[in-house]
């Protein structure tokens, strides 16, 4: 554990984590002050919300800070005045194409957190495309789960895609269904961060182990302010951009690194995924859709 902590706190990335934290933060506060001006569209929805424990208008847009923060990652990582890449001999475009992968599922996640309310349909599609998008862009889709049947059906590539699409699909929106309390779907993005980093790293994966890590401080940076004191909340564009990055990191380390069990990333994934199963459990008890 050790020489993964001597890797993360160099100072490169110290410095990397900084800024990001420091522009999280940032346009938080701006997101905040300025909320009255063009953010409050959804207020009086979220107010009448089941899950609503707040009262007055809270802007429901942190997602859009920590988007930025990763898009900044990019130039960061290829020209700016942290060189990163070349440092850690990072593959940049993969990563960037990473994180570009999010946008469809991001961007119509803002639009609802902005008020302009889309079907559950609408959104449950552009995840599925922003998978789509992923799987182009990296060339690369879950071949083993570590289910001897289940395993001999991804080695047929039509079936692959698909099952790729709906499990990945399905995290996004696990990440979103838990996004219902102060800090929990940001903490719970620290906790996959970190946790898959820490196994990527072993697993002699440095380009996934830092990329993880640069996503903590751009959580962090809103968190501050959304636990405990909810200034401002994740949203629907936070949430699935969040489950997005995390899921895919995962499928790249599972397939980069033989010896990283399907089972062992199940369990880092374990309580949004669980929350999500238990959901579907009691609507369909209840009746409910």
């Amino acid at each position: 554990m050790s020489l993964y902590f001597d890797q993360i706190t160099e100072q490169l990335l110290m410095q990397t984590y900084a800024a990001l934290f420091f522009i999280s933060f940032t346009l938080c506060l701006v997101i905040i002050l300025s909320s009255g001006y063009g953010f409050s569209r959804r207020a009086a929805i979220d107010e009448l919300a089941v899950q609503s424990a707040h009262s007055g208008f809270v802007p429901r847009v942190g997602g859009l800070s920590i988007y930025i923060c990763l898009l900044g990652l990019i130039p960061i990582l290829s020209y700016g005045f942290i060189p990163l890449a070349v440092v850690f001999n990072l593959n940049a475009n993969e990563l960037a194409w990473l994180i570009i992968s999010a946008a469809l599922v991001f961007f119509v996640g803002l639009a609802e957190d902005l008020g302009y309310v889309s079907s559950p349909k609408v959104r449950l599609a552009a995840s599925g495309i922003s998978s789509l998008l992923a799987i182009v862009f990296l060339k690369v889709w879950l071949t083993k789960v570590s289910i001897p049947v289940l395993d001999t059906m991804l080695m047929f590539m039509p079936f692959g895609l698909l099952f790729t699409i709906f499990a990945t699909v399905g995290v996004v929106n696990a990440f979103n269904l838990i996004d219902g309390l102060n800090g929990l779907s940001s903490y719970v993005s620290v906790s996959v961060a970190l946790s898959l980093s820490i196994v990527a790293f072993y697993a002699g994966d440095t380009q996934i182990s830092i990329f993880l890590v640069l996503i903590i401080p751009a959580v962090m940076g809103f968190m501050v302010l959304n636990f405990p004191f909810g200034k401002i909340f994740l949203g629907d564009a936070g949430a699935y951009t969040l489950g997005h990055l995390l899921v895919w990191s995962a499928i790249l380390l599972v397939n980069r690194a033989t010896e990283v069990s399907p089972f062992a990333i199940l369990l880092i994934f374990f309580w949004p995924v669980a929350d999500t199963g238990l959901a579907i459990w009691r609507r369909w008890k209840l009746g409910k859709s």
